[in-house]
């Protein structure tokens, strides 16, 4: 099914570069900037970093669990973790959407825009606040429907992990905005979100909800921080825009 998938999806793409090809380089000449050999050799191992760490950031809390604490635990981690999770990939759609308009303006030199940014935002906190209203009030049906009776342990944290995933989604997407201009500082802030996660887990392990708030509480802080350096790159073209003006 992946191969099929593959197979369609680069059939289907396929035609629509070849149908605007002749347009978009005309207008903006992207294929130039990113796809020739001298962009590609100069980008190739920043974007291999950036989808690593991406990647790591989003898996790390498993490993972190398994090392800090007992298998029991982990046990019923892995599985509050594959329900919660369920409100990234949701998201991970939106972005993915997103992302070639958020490309386009990168090409330009500047961040999404705000409409876009806001329509964005306005979809994945939608999805994810019907989903943590049901993970609050019916989460012991949700888990017994999943994994049965036997992971029904502490079912009332179920819209934490909720949370964490939703915050997970947010750090994604801005990284993602970050990764569309080619600012590959953001690298930096995701390295320092991994270390904030393995910092907080070996930390607080004692109990499930100590696990759930030291992850949550890194991936907000990785958020933020994220979030701040897409500003301010914002901020400060615009003021290079408006002094280039006066």
């Amino acid at each position: 099914m992946a191969l099929a998938s593959w197979c369609l999806a680069k059939y289907w793409s396929g035609r629509k570069i070849k149908r605007g090809e002749k347009i978009s380089q005309k207008k903006t000449g992207w294929k130039e900037k990113y796809f020739s050999e001298a962009s590609l050799r100069k980008t190739a191992v920043n974007i291999f970093f950036f989808s690593l760490i991406l990647v790591l950031v989003s898996n790390l809390d498993i490993l972190l669990v398994k090392y800090f604490s007992s298998a029991e635990m982990t046990g019923y981690y892995g599985a509050f973790s594959l329900i919660g999770k369920i409100i990234l990939w949701l998201n991970l759609a939106v972005v993915s959407v997103a992302l070639p308009e958020a490309c386009v303006d990168g090409y330009r030199g500047k961040r999404l825009d705000k409409k876009s940014v806001l329509r964005v935002y306005f979809l994945m906190t939608t999805l994810a606040l019907g989903f943590l209203l049901t993970y609050y009030l019916a989460p012991e049906l949700i888990i017994n429907l999943f994994f049965g009776k036997k992971y029904v342990f502490e079912p009332h944290l179920l819209w934490l992990f909720g949370v964490m995933s939703f915050l997970l989604s947010l750090l994604t997407l801005e990284a993602n905005l970050s990764f569309a201009r080619h600012d590959f500082r953001v690298v930096y802030l995701l390295v320092a979100t991994g270390g904030g996660m393995i910092g907080s887990v070996a930390t607080y392990h004692q109990n499930l909800k100590e696990i759930v708030l030291a992850l949550s509480l890194s991936f907000l802080a990785g958020y933020l921080s994220v979030s701040f350096l897409n500003w301010f790159c914002e901020k400060k073209r615009l003021e290079t825009e408006s002094s280039e003006k006066i």
